[in-house]
C-alpha cells in the first residue's frame, strides 16, 4: 500500500471514530461537566431564582476519597502471579518494582486521582503507559589534564569538549557538556476527547481494538525537541480547529502573543496504533503511525498499544459505559427546579409583590418610584384602598417532600450515603451493627466500582507497565523497596500476564477489617504452638494490618521473618557450663590415669617378655651342652666297646 493510501484510510477514520469531534459522547461530557460545576441551565428567568443545586459534584467528590483510599493507601494495587514455585520470589520482586514505579517515581496518586474522576464523571476515563526518553545536559569543567586524558574523553559517546585551554605545560583545562538519555516510564490520565477509539469496537478494554488514536495539539518547538523533522514539519498544516468539547472544559483558548511565535506554532499530532495491511500481503499488521497536520513522520510495525479504558459502570456488546454523572444529572435538574420553587415561594412571601390601581398614582410618579424602592417607608397615593398586597399561598413543605424523595433516588442511583454515616439523628437510633450494615448496603456500589476498576484499567495499566519497564529499562538499577535496596535488571524479567488485584468487596468497612485480622491474629498465635502456623503467616496477618489501618510501609512496624538473619544461640547456664567443665577435667584424669596403667602393663608385659625370652635361651643353651655332653659319652663309649676303630672296616 502507498502512503497516500494510508493517509486517505486515517482521514476516513478519524471522522467516525467514537469520541470524535462534537459527537454524542461530547456532548453527555460537557453536559455532565456543566453540571459538575454548576453552571446556568438555560431556563432562568428574570427576577426569579437562578439556584443550581449539585448532585454530580456531591456524587462524584464523595465517590472518589474511597476509590483513590483503596488503591493507593497500600504499597501493592495488584500481584503478578508466580509461573512455577521457583519463580514466587522474582514475581514478588517484579510486584514491588512495578508498583513502585507507578506510585512513586510517577505522581501516582494524582494520575489515578484524574483518571477515575474522568471515569466517575464521563462514560469513559483513560490514562497512557507509555516510555519517554529524556535527555539530561550538564555542563562540568576538569583541570590539569594531559593530552592522553583530553583524548580518552575526547572519544567517549555523549561527551563534548566545549572549550579546552592548554596551559603551556602539557595539561589542560577543560569545559565539558556531558549529555545522557535515559527512559522515564509515564502514566498519566488522558482527557477522553483526546482518544478515538473505532466505532466498531465492543468492549471496554482496548486490547484487540483495530484502531485507536491519541490526538493532542503540540507546538512546534516541542516537536522538534521530540525528534519529528524539521523540514516535513514546516510542510505539515498547523491546524485552528478548536474542539468544542475542549474549549468547554477549558473555559478558553487564548493563544495570546504565543500564536505571533513560530516556536509555539500549534499542530494536531496524532498516534494511530492500528490494523493495517501496509505490506499488501492481505494480512494486516500492528502499526504505529505519528501523523501530523498531513504528513506521516512514521509508519512501522508496533504491537504495543499505551491507552488503557475505564468506565464505572460497563454497558455489555460497547465500549462506552456510563458515569455516576449520567446517573445523577436528571436528579440533579429536578432538584433545583424545587429548590429554585422553595426560593420563589419564600421571596414572595416575604416581598409580595402589589397590586395597584393607575388612580391611586400620583401625577409626578412618585408612587411607581416608591413602590419599586425597597427602601422606601412611605408610598404617596391619592386613594390607600386602591393598593392590595399579592397573596401567596406557601408550598414550602410540599416541596421539601419532594426533595426528600430525590434524597433517597440519589442514594440509591449512586450508592452514596452521606446522610447515612452523619446524621446525629440515625447514629443515636441505630444500633452499631444494624448501622454497620446499613452502611455495608450503601457502599456496595462503590464497592463495585472499585472492583470493576480494578480488574479494567488498572489490571491493563500493571501489564503495560510491566512490558515498557522490561523492554526500555536496558540497565540494573537499584530501588529502595520495602525499607531494603534492592538491585533489580528489568531485561532478566519474565513476560507477565496473569495477575492478581488486590481489591476486594468490603473494603469500605476498615473497622471489620481490623476485627477480623486482630481475631485471626490471636488465632495463629495458638496454632503456632501446634505447629499450624508459622512467622511468615503472622507476618501477612501483620501487613494487612497496618494496611489496613491506612499505613504504609510495614516495615516500619514488622520485620519480614524471611529477611531477618539467623538468630544467636542464647548464653550458655554458667552452672550448666561450670558442670561441663568438671566432666572434661575428670574425663581427661580418667584418660591420663588410663594411659599410665596402660604404660605400666604395656612395661610388666614387655618385663615378662624379657624374662620369658631370658629362660628360653637359657634352657636352650642348656639343651645345647647336654646334646653335646651325650654326644661325647657316646663317643667314649663306642672308642671301648669298638678299639679297633669303624674305619678299619669292623670284625
Amino acid at each position: 500500500m502507498s502512503e497516500s493510501a494510508l493517509k486517505a484510510h486515517l482521514n476516513s477514520l478519524r471522522g467516525s471514530m467514537i469520541n470524535g469531534s462534537d459527537d454524542e459522547l461530547s456532548e453527555i461530557r460537557q453536559d455532565s461537566l456543566d453540571a459538575y460545576l454548576g453552571e446556568k441551565m438555560g431556563n432562568e428567568r428574570d427576577g426569579r431564582s437562578s439556584y443550581v443545586t449539585r448532585e454530580v459534584l456531591e456524587a462524584v467528590e464523595w465517590a472518589l476519597p474511597s476509590l483513590l483510599r483503596t488503591f493507593t493507601a497500600g504499597d501493592q494495587i495488584v500481584v503478578f502471579d508466580p509461573v512455577g514455585p521457583e519463580d514466587e520470589a522474582q514475581a514478588e520482586q517484579e510486584t514491588d518494582i512495578v508498583n513502585h514505579y507507578l506510585l512513586n517515581e510517577n505522581n501516582g496518586f494524582l494520575a489515578f486521582y484524574e483518571w477515575f474522576k474522568d471515569a466517575l464523571m464521563y462514560p469513559n476515563g483513560y490514562a497512557k503507559i507509555y516510555t519517554e526518553e529524556i535527555t539530561k545536559t550538564v555542563t562540568e569543567y576538569y583541570n590539569g589534564l594531559d593530552a592522553v586524558q583530553l583524548s580518552m574523553l575526547d572519544e567517549q559517546e555523549g561527551l563534548e569538549i566545549v572549550e579546552a585551554t592548554d596551559n603551556l605545560d602539557g595539561t589542560f583545562d577543560v569545559k565539558l557538556k556531558i549529555t545522557t538519555k535515559e527512559p522515564v516510564l509515564r502514566f498519566e490520565a488522558v482527557p477522553p476527547e483526546q482518544v478515538l477509539i473505532d466505532r466498531n469496537h465492543t468492549s471496554l478494554s482496548l486490547e484487540g481494538c483495530h484502531a485507536v488514536c491519541h490526538r493532542t495539539q503540540r507546538t512546534k518547538s516541542w516537536l522538534l525537541q521530540a525528534g519529528y523533522d524539521q523540514a516535513k514539519l514546516e510542510m505539515a498544516s498547523s491546524e485552528d480547529d478548536e474542539n468544542g468539547e475542549r474549549v468547554n472544559r477549558m473555559d478558553s483558548v487564548h493563544e495570546g502573543d504565543d500564536a505571533a511565535s513560530d516556536a509555539n506554532k500549534r499542530y494536531w499530532l496524532e498516534e494511530w496504533y492500528l490494523e493495517y495491511d501496509f505490506d499488501g500481503d492481505d494480512i494486516a499488521e500492528s502499526r504505529k503511525v505519528d501523523y501530523i497536520g498531513g504528513q506521516i513522520f512514521e509508519n512501522i510495525e508496533y504491537d504495543y498499544q499505551p491507552i488503557c479504558a475505564l468506565s464505572c459502570i460497563p454497558m455489555t456488546h460497547r465500549h462506552h459505559g456510563l458515569s455516576l454523572a449520567d446517573l445523577m444529572r436528571p436528579i440533579q435538574e429536578l432538584s433545583t427546579f424545587f429548590r429554585r420553587g422553595i426560593n420563589n415561594n419564600i421571596a414572595q412571601i416575604i416581598e409580595p409583590r402589589k397590586y395597584v390601581a393607575s388612580a391611586a398614582i400620583t401625577d409626578d410618579g412618585a408612587t411607581l418610584d416608591q413602590l419599586l424602592d425597597p427602601d422606601s417607608t412611605i408610598i404617596e397615593v391619592r386613594n390607600p384602598g386602591l393598593i392590595e398586597a399579592e397573596s401567596h399561598q406557601p408550598v414550602i413543605q410540599e416541596i421539601i417532600a419532594s426533595l426528600q424523595l430525590l434524597d433517597n433516588e440519589k442514594q440509591i442511583r449512586s450508592g452514596i450515603a452521606p446522610n447515612l454515616s452523619l446524621d446525629p439523628a440515625i447514629l443515636q437510633q441505630s444500633t452499631m451493627g444494624g448501622f454497620t450494615a446499613a452502611l455495608q448496603e450503601a457502599s456496595q456500589r462503590i464497592e463495585l466500582i472499585a472492583r470493576i476498576f480494578a480488574e479494567t484499567g488498572v489490571k491493563d495499566a500493571m501489564l503495560k507497565a510491566h512490558r515498557q519497564i522490561k523492554e526500555y529499562q536496558d540497565k540494573a538499577k537499584v530501588i529502595r523497596i520495602r525499607g531494603q535496596w534492592v538491585e533489580t535488571n528489568p531485561r532478566d524479567w519474565k513476560d507477565r500476564s496473569n495477575v492478581t488485584v488486590n481489591v476486594g468487596l468490603g473494603f469500605n468497612n476498615k473497622e471489620k477489617q481490623l476485627a477480623v485480622l486482630t481475631e485471626v491474629l490471636g488465632i495463629q498465635k495458638e496454632a503456632m504452638m501446634a505447629g499450624l502456623a508459622t512467622p511468615s503467616n503472622v507476618y501477612n496477618t501483620l501487613e494487612k494490618l497496618v494496611e489496613s489501618a491506612g499505613l504504609k510501609n510495614v516495615e516500619r512496624y514488622f520485620t519480614d521473618p524471611s529477611k531477618q538473619p539467623p538468630q544467636e544461640p542464647p548464653p550458655p547456664d554458667p552452672m550448666l557450663v561450670l558442670a561441663q567443665q568438671e566432666q572434661q577435667r575428670q574425663a581427661q584424669k580418667d584418660l591420663a590415669d588410663g594411659q599410665r596403667k596402660d604404660r605400666e602393663l604395656l612395661l610388666k608385659e614387655q618385663e615378662l617378655a624379657a624374662t620369658t625370652n631370658l629362660k628360653n635361651a637359657q634352657a636352650y643353651k642348656a639343651a645345647e651342652e647336654g646334646k653335646k655332653t651325650d654326644l661325647e659319652m657316646d663317643g667314649i663309649l663306642n672308642g671301648i666297646l669298638n678299639p679297633m676303630g669303624a674305619g678299619n672296616g669292623g670284625f
